[in-house]
C-alpha cells in the first residue's frame, strides 16, 4: 500500500499506465468475496439435513429455527448495520400473523400471497417506529419501541386472531408444502434468498448509508443523505422481513395463534441472540436461529428450566457490546477483510488549460451579518465571508475562536443563527444539513469520519449521487495518492484516512468545499502532498476551496485572502496596508491570482470578573474581513 505522504507513481504522470483489474459487487468497488458466504451455507446445508432427516419434533424445531433466524436478521442489520435498538421485532411479526389469519378467514388468498400482504402491512408499524428513531437512539429508542410492542400486545388480547379458535378456519399451509418436511424447504428457500438479498443491497450506496449512519449521523448529512430517510429505510426492511417471518410462524402453528405468541419479551430474547452472534450478516442469523430454537428443546429434554437459555444470550449480548458489537460472527477468520492485492491508482494526466471566471463575478459563497448565540454566549457576531469562484479562501485562527461553529452554521448543523448564507446568490438558511450538501456545499470534519467496515472506493462513492465509474474512480484516488479502491479503510492509517475524507469531500464535485483542518494528524511530508492538491482543486473540479485551520504554517505558503479570530488582534499581527501590491496563493503559475484585501478586524469582548453575574453577550471576539 502506498503511503499517503509519497509522491505520486512516475509512471503514472502521462495517465496511461495500464490499470489492475479489481473485482466490483453491486456497482461499488470492493471484493466480490465468497468467503462470507461460507459459514452460512454450511450452517444451512445441517439445518436442512436435520430438517429432512430428523424426527417430528426436531423437524418441528428446524422449522422453529428459521423463524428465527428471520427475527434476529430482522434485529441483527438494525443494531449492526445501523446503530439502532428495536425492542419491538417480534410485535413486526405478530401484526404480519394477525393479517395472515384474518385473510384466511375472510379473504381466502394463496398462503404466500397472504404472507406477502402481512409482510407489507408490518411496513406502516414499521414506518411509525422509525418516525421516533429519526430523533431517538439508544435506551431512548428501546424504551419506546418496547412501550410500542406492549401496546400491540394489548390489542391482541382485545381482538383474538381470527380463526384461532376455530379449527376450520385456521390458516392452512400452501397446496404441496402440507407436511413438516416440505414446509421447512420452501422456509429454507425463504431465509436464504432474503438473506443473499440484503447482503446484495449491502453493497450498494443504500446499504452503505447505513453503516454511514452508524458511524456518524452529522458527516453522513454532510454527504448529501438524508438521515431520516435512510432510518426509515431501515426500519421498512427490517420490518418486512420480521413481517415475513411472523407469515411463516403463521403456517408453522396452522393459525393457532395467540398473543401470548409475541410478548413483548420474547423481541427482548431475540435482540439479546442477535447482538450475541452478530445477525448483521446471513451466517450470524442463522447461528442466532439455531440456538434460540435448539437450546430451550434440548433444555427440556434435559429436565432443566428453558429461560437458562436466554440467560445465557443476554451474558453474551454484553460480552459482545463489551468488544465492540460485532459479535462472535464478526471473530470469524473468513469475514475478516483482506489487504488489496492490486497496484495504487496512476495518478491522472496534468490539466489542460483551464477557463478562468471574469474578475467581479458573483460570489460562489456569502455569508452576511451571521451570528450565532448560545443564550449570553455570542459564539460568533457579524461574520461577514466572500468567497468567489474558483477561490482559496483561508479561516485562520486558535482552537475556541468558532472556526467549526462558523462552518457548522453555514453547511445548516446550527438552527437558530441570525444573518444571511447564499450560495451561488440564493439563500440556503431554510434548507437542512442533507439539502445544502446536495446544492453544492460540502465540508469535512476535524474528528476522522471515515467508515472503517467499507473500503476506499466504497467511502467515496457514499458521498456522491451515483457510483463513479472505475477509471473515473483511479483518477480521483491516484490524484490524492491513495490506496487500491478494494483496500478496506481499517488498514489504513490516520493521515491517509484525512486524504481520503478530502477526496471523498470533492468527489461529487461541489461549488463550494468547507476543510476543516485536514491537515490534523498528517506528518509534515504529507501536509505537504495535500497542500500541493488542494492548489489544483479548484481547477481539477471546479470549487471554491474554504481552508479553516489554526495557523497558517500548517501550509507552504498562506492565502491572502484571511479571515482572523485571535483575541482581540488579526493574523498576521501587522495588517498590510490597504494599497498592498497583488499577492497571489497559489503561485501564479497555478491557481487563481487576488488582491490582499482590506485587513480584517477584530474586537475583544470584555468578560466579568470571575464569579459575577455575565452583562451582555460575552465569548470570543467580534470579527470580520471585509
Amino acid at each position: 500500500m502506498k503511503p499517503a505522504d509519497a509522491t505520486p507513481n512516475a509512471t503514472a504522470a502521462g495517465g496511461n499506465a495500464a490499470r489492475p483489474a479489481r473485482a466490483r459487487w453491486g456497482g461499488l468497488a470492493g471484493p466480490t468475496d465468497v468467503r462470507r458466504l461460507a459459514l452460512p451455507t454450511v450452517l444451512l446445508v445441517l439445518l436442512t439435513i436435520v430438517g429432512m432427516t430428523a424426527p417430528g419434533t426436531w423437524r418441528f424445531v428446524a422449522i422453529a429455527a428459521v423463524v428465527q433466524a428471520l427475527l434476529a436478521l430482522s434485529a441483527g442489520m438494525l443494531f449492526g448495520r445501523v446503530g439502532l435498538l428495536s425492542l419491538c421485532q417480534v410485535t413486526f411479526a405478530g401484526i404480519a400473523a394477525w393479517v395472515v389469519c384474518w385473510l384466511n378467514v375472510n379473504q381466502p388468498l394463496p398462503f404466500l400471497l397472504t404472507i406477502a400482504i402481512g409482510a407489507l402491512a408490518a411496513v406502516p408499524a414499521g414506518l411509525l417506529v422509525g418516525g421516533l428513531a429519526v430523533r431517538l437512539r439508544g435506551v431512548n429508542l428501546a424504551i419506546v419501541t418496547m412501550a410500542f410492542a406492549a401496546a400491540v400486545v394489548a390489542w391482541f388480547t382485545r381482538q383474538p386472531f381470527p380463526g384461532s379458535q376455530d379449527s376450520v378456519l385456521r390458516a392452512t399451509r400452501p397446496t404441496g408444502f402440507t407436511s413438516d418436511r416440505m414446509y421447512f424447504l420452501l422456509c429454507i428457500v425463504v431465509l436464504v434468498a432474503i438473506g443473499l438479498g440484503l447482503e446484495r443491497y449491502g453493497r450498494h450506496r443504500g446499504g452503505q448509508a447505513w453503516r454511514a449512519v452508524r458511524s456518524s449521523e452529522r458527516a453522513t448529512a454532510a454527504a448529501g443523505l438524508s438521515v431520516p430517510a435512510v432510518k426509515l429505510r431501515a426500519f421498512v426492511v427490517s420490518a418486512a422481513i420480521a413481517g415475513v417471518a411472523g407469515g411463516l410462524f403463521t403456517g408453522q402453528l396452522k393459525g393457532s395463534l395467540g398473543s401470548s405468541s409475541f410478548l413483548p419479551l420474547a423481541s427482548l430474547a431475540v435482540v439479546a441472540a442477535a447482538v450475541m452472534l452478530g445477525a448483521q450478516s446471513l451466517s450470524g442469523a442463522v447461528l442466532a436461529g439455531l440456538l434460540a430454537a435448539v437450546l430451550p428443546e434440548a433444555f427440556r429434554r434435559f429436565g432443566w428450566s428453558t429461560e437458562y437459555p436466554q440467560i445465557l444470550f443476554g451474558v453474551g449480548a454484553v460480552h459482545a457490546l463489551s468488544q465492540g458489537g460485532g459479535g462472535i460472527s464478526a471473530t470469524f477468520p473468513w469475514r475478516r477483510p483482506r489487504h488489496s492485492t492490486a497496484r495504487p491508482p496512476a495518478a491522472p494526466a496534468p490539466l489542460r488549460e483551464v477557463s478562468r471566471p471574469e474578475r467581479g463575478a458573483a460570489p460562489v459563497l456569502e455569508v452576511r451579518g451571521l451570528e450565532v448565540r448560545y443564550g449570553a454566549l455570542a459564539a460568533l457576531s457579524e461574520v461577514d465571508l466572500v468567497v468567489p469562484p474558483l477561490a482559496i479562501v483561508g479561516l485562520i485562527g486558535p482552537n475556541g475562536a468558532g472556526k467549526s461553529t462558523l462552518v457548522d452554521a453555514v453547511c445548516g448543523f446550527v438552527r437558530g443563527y441570525r444573518g444571511q448564507v447564499l450560495l451561488g446568490g440564493e439563500p440556503v438558511d431554510g434548507l437542512s444539513a442533507t439539502a445544502r450538501a446536495k446544492a453544492g456545499l460540502r465540508r469535512t470534519f476535524q474528528q476522522g469520519r471515515a467508515i472503517p467496515e467499507l473500503t476506499v472506493g466504497q467511502y467515496v462513492n457514499v458521498h456522491v449521487a451515483r457510483p463513479l465509474p472505475p477509471d473515473e474512480l483511479d483518477d480521483l484516488l491516484g490524484f490524492f495518492g491513495l490506496p487500491p479502491a478494494d483496500e478496506p479503510i481499517e488498514f489504513i492509517d490516520v493521515g491517509t484516512r484525512r486524504v481520503l475524507e478530502v477526496a471523498a469531500c470533492v468527489a461529487a464535485k461541489p461549488r463550494v468545499a468547507l476543510l476543516d483542518e485536514p491537515a490534523a494528524g498528517l506528518g509534515e511530508s504529507q501536509s505537504a502532498v495535500l497542500a500541493e492538491r488542494i492548489r489544483e482543486m479548484p481547477d481539477r473540479f471546479g470549487c471554491s476551496v474554504v481552508l479553516i485551520d489554526t495557523t497558517s504554517s500548517s501550509w507552504p505558503g498562506s492565502p491572502p485572502r484571511s479571515l482572523s479570530s485571535t483575541s482581540g488582534s488579526c493574523w498576521p499581527p501587522v495588517p498590510p496596508p490597504r494599497s498592498s501590491p497583488t499577492a497571489t496563493w497559489p503561485p501564479p503559475t497555478s491557481g487563481p491570482t487576488w488582491t490582499s484585501p482590506p485587513p480584517c478586524t477584530a474586537a475583544a469582548v470584555p468578560r466579568p470578573p470571575l464569579g459575577a453575574p455575565p452583562k451582555g453577550p460575552t465569548g470570543p471576539p467580534n470579527w470580520t474581513c471585509p
